[in-house]
């Protein structure tokens, strides 16, 4: 059974068929997101043509596919007109912030104060519970849809389901009465979708070779990548990407100082979130190509210092505040630099310095998951494509925490092994 396995993450495209038959992997297929795209609110339009390159690219080589598994960025959402095509909406992404959204409209949605508890998050910028604010236009009728169930319908019949991962990512999900909370009376009418918690649901089809072909997944980027590995409950997972988050299983009382999301049925684990990596690591790379090249001198300089070993110097380090973007897990005011000395400020310094405090992130949130939860760790699994880029991220984050790590190295993204798992998963039923 062929399955055509696709994450639309934040930063890649990525797709690949995979036989779960004979668990064999075929060709690797990637193309710009909507991160490397520009936009954090995108038309529905640049989705569409990317899933139409993907189908077209993968089905000529492969003309028989069988079934889709696929997975998205999270905390994002469309917000579709009754009777509009959805190829004249946009796709709103968690790197969109409504500044005009404020602590009294979040009232209006949880009146006692309890987001975190009805939720399973902290609340932060950049979730669909604000950004859904920027439709007021209280004639119209809304749908509430995500990326994965917008691709469906575009392309072939989508079945008016969500997976409750998915659903929680939102923060208008109650995950504990799982249902959809009641929106205020301020807002416009919006329809939601029903939720599915099997991971054997299938959430339309679409035709391919002229073939109805069944869509299962439909489920977030962490999840897929928490499928790829085997997480027990002594050991926690740091997953690196455009965002990034710490995870472990989840134990009776971590929603108390952590974040709760499902996977699927009952199970739960605990993360916490938004932890600053690539879209932060990108404005330093930004920064270091324009005054390189107002020198005549060549782009990508930040990468190749940053991503090679370092002879770490604790003694004379930058403090970097990594919380450059609203939504971050830490954010205050913005991000900082500080204990800048005359002696110690050059170039191989501030490299060291962003290195070590991005490490110091996983390092500080570990030591708090081991102290809240009351667990010990005796391993770090490290996933995602920058912790196989970055040569000594691993050793140093075990010298931080005294912790053994492993940089899970698939051949392919973690997303895609993970489902490749689900995929198993379905093909066994």
């Amino acid at each position: 059974m062929n399955f055509l396995l696709i994450d639309f993450g934040a930063s890649r495209i990525k797709s690949i068929i995979y036989n779960a038959a004979e668990k064999k992997f075929f060709e690797l297929y990637s193309t710009k997101g909507s991160f490397m795209h520009g936009s954090n609110i995108t038309s529905l339009d640049f989705f569409y043509k990317s899933f139409l390159d993907h189908l077209k690219y993968q089905s000529i080589k492969f003309p028989k596919i069988d079934a889709i598994n696929i997975c998205s960025e999270m905390h994002g959402f469309v917000m579709s007109e009754n009777n509009r095509n959805l190829l004249d909406e946009s796709y709103i992404s968690w790197r969109s912030t409504n500044k005009n959204f404020t602590e009294k409209q979040l009232q209006d949605f949880f009146p006692n104060n309890n987001f975190k508890e009805i939720t399973g998050m902290q609340y932060r910028d950049g979730l669909p519970v604000s950004n859904i604010y920027s439709y007021s236009n209280y004639s119209k009728k809304y749908r509430f849809i995500g990326l994965c169930e917008s691709l469906i319908e575009i392309h072939g019949k989508w079945f008016g389901k969500m997976s409750k991962n998915m659903a929680a990512a939102s923060g208008l999900y109650d995950i504990n009465k799982k249902c959809w909370i009641k929106m205020p009376d301020s807002m416009p009418k919006v329809d939601f979708p029903n939720i599915s918690e099997s991971k054997k649901n299938i959430y339309g089809v679409i035709d391919i070779n002229k073939k109805e072909v069944p869509v299962y997944g439909c489920i977030g980027d962490l999840q897929a990548s928490l499928l790829s590995i085997d997480l027990k409950d002594s050991t926690v997972n740091v997953n690196l990407g455009t965002g990034s988050q710490v995870s472990k299983h989840y134990k009776k009382g971590d929603e108390e100082n952590f974040e709760l999301r499902p996977i699927f049925d009952e199970n739960y684990f605990t993360t916490i979130s938004h932890i600053p990596c690539g879209r932060v690591l990108d404005l330093f790379s930004k920064l270091f190509d324009q005054i390189s090249e107002l020198n005549g001198g060549k782009k990508g300089i930040f990468w190749e210092l940053f991503l090679s070993k370092s002879k770490i110097d604790e003694s004379n380090l930058l403090n970097i505040d990594l919380n450059f973007f609203k939504g971050s897990y830490n954010y205050k005011t913005g991000g900082l630099i500080k204990n800048i000395n005359e002696n110690s400020f050059d170039l191989v310094n501030l490299i060291d310095s962003i290195k070590f405090s991005l490490v110091s992130q996983y390092s500080d949130v570990i030591k708090s998951m081991q102290l809240q939860s009351r667990v010990k760790f005796d391993e770090i699994l490290i996933t995602g494509a920058l912790a196989k880029n970055i040569e000594d991220f691993g050793e140093l984050l075990s010298k931080q925490t005294g912790i053994k790590t492993e940089i899970i190295d698939h051949k392919y993204d973690a997303t895609l092994i993970g489902l490749s798992k689900l995929s198993d998963c379905i093909y066994k039923k």
